[in-house]
């Protein structure tokens, strides 16, 4: 909030005093999303660090929430790394053994140089 209310960093656009209270609360608020700007991520990561900090201390591990907000995560690794796997294999049937198959594609940071032209699948 002291960032803020400086008004001279973390977003680029600056808020102001509008005609009533309510608009000067939601100009103090309205900071820029795409790309995120710093009081942005601040605004939202540091309730949610907040939050979550409370909630681990204050409900015991037994709490549904934990029990079933722990399977999600486990799948969304899984498939991570079966998405992967099939991602090598489909590129060795098509391509054959080549060095491009064990670093990242292209749309994950990868040299374009390294791949052929036609590599990939279409949604």
């Amino acid at each position: 909030m002291l960032i803020r209310a400086w008004n001279h960093y973390g977003d680029p656009a600056p808020w102001s005093i509008q005609r009533s209270t309510l608009f000067t609360v939601l100009s103090f608020l309205n900071t820029t999303k795409h790309p995120p700007s710093l009081l942005f991520l601040l605004m939202i990561i540091g309730p949610a660090l907040v939050a979550m900090a409370w909630l681990d201390r204050e409900w015991p591990a037994t709490n549904p929430l934990i029990v079933f907000g722990r399977a999600p995560f486990f799948f969304f690794l899984g498939h991570l790394a079966l998405v992967h796997a099939l991602s090598v294999l489909l590129g060795f049937l098509r391509y054959g053994w080549q060095s491009f198959l064990l670093i990242p594609g292209p749309s994950m940071g990868g040299s374009r140089q390294m791949f052929p032209p036609d590599y990939g699948y279409d949604l």
